[in-house]
């Protein structure tokens, strides 16, 4: 897993650097998860 932070976006209206991405090298086996749910839209 890589992480780092969001650079300004003034595209968006982020003109400062602000929170962080994350982006996984690797699928992550079906197998680490249990218990899962549909996500419902509102």
């Amino acid at each position: 897993m890589q992480a780092g932070v969001i650079g300004p976006q003034p595209n968006f209206g982020l003109y400062v650097d602000s929170g962080f991405q994350y982006q996984l090298l690797e699928q992550i086996p079906s197998s680490s998860f249990y218990n899962t749910r549909p996500l419902v839209g509102q």
